[in-house]
């Protein structure tokens, strides 16, 4: 994978530099900044990790439109997003992915919803 593919997928998956730095083992940010300028080689298990993450994004996808087109002959599909990181934290899904990857994830699923005719509106999770 080059550095311009790498920065490519973490932005594509949500994730900040931070956010990759901690889904990629714990390194740091700036190991992960030296990946993206291509001045040190990216591991292979941090490709790994970016792959995982867009495999569950993937999967999740799938299971909502799944179960929402066997349940919903008409009628309006609520998906609900965090405000905030620590509302992210504190819910059952931030064990999951991180904040910025569960944002794409309810982006993804509006436009496959929407794809399959199901009407979606999105809601800030209280």
């Amino acid at each position: 994978m080059s550095p311009a593919e790498f920065d490519t997928k973490r932005r594509m998956l949500g994730l900040s530099v931070d956010d990759a730095a901690q889904l990629c083992g714990g390194v740091s940010s700036r190991a992960v900044n030296n990946w993206m300028r291509g001045e040190a080689p990216i591991p292979n298990d941090a490709i790994q990790a970016l792959a995982l993450l867009e495999k569950q994004i993937d999967n999740a996808i799938d299971y909502i439109v799944a179960d929402a087109t066997d349940k919903t002959e008409s009628g309006i599909v609520v998906l609900l997003r965090y405000r905030t990181q620590q509302a992210f934290e504190e819910s059952q899904h931030a064990a999951q992915m991180p904040f910025g990857a569960h944002a794409i994830l309810i982006g993804l699923t509006a436009q496959a919803l929407e794809a399959e005719g199901i009407e979606v509106e999105i809601f800030w999770a209280n």
